[in-house]
């Protein structure tokens, strides 16, 4: 839906719709992807810090807007690192018979 919105611009301060060159500037501003908005970065007091969101965000780029292109970078994915003490086949006690 917000796809859709984008056609008319967002609203600036007082109602005014801003033009799509404002919308792009503060967007980066505020830390969004200027093309669709989602959110990329966290912005701190003097500086902004990339976000890693699995699946929407890598190191502060948008994944929907900006795919990783395979023949000229290298993918990267995220591993779950599984904790926790059990190990072994994940019965939980021996079997005696």
């Amino acid at each position: 839906m917000s796809g859709n919105m984008d056609m008319f611009g967002d609203l600036g301060v007082g109602g005014v719709v801003l033009s799509r060159d404002e919308l792009v500037e503060r967007r980066q501003r505020t830390g969004q992807c200027p093309t669709c908005g989602q959110r990329c970065f966290e912005k701190r007091l003097f500086k902004m810090k990339p976000l890693n969101i699995p699946g929407k965000v890598m190191k502060g780029r948008c994944l929907a807007c900006n795919p990783q292109d395979p023949n000229k970078e290298q993918l990267e994915a995220v591993v779950a690192v599984a904790t926790g003490g059990g190990g072994g086949s994940g019965s939980g006690g021996s079997v005696s018979g």
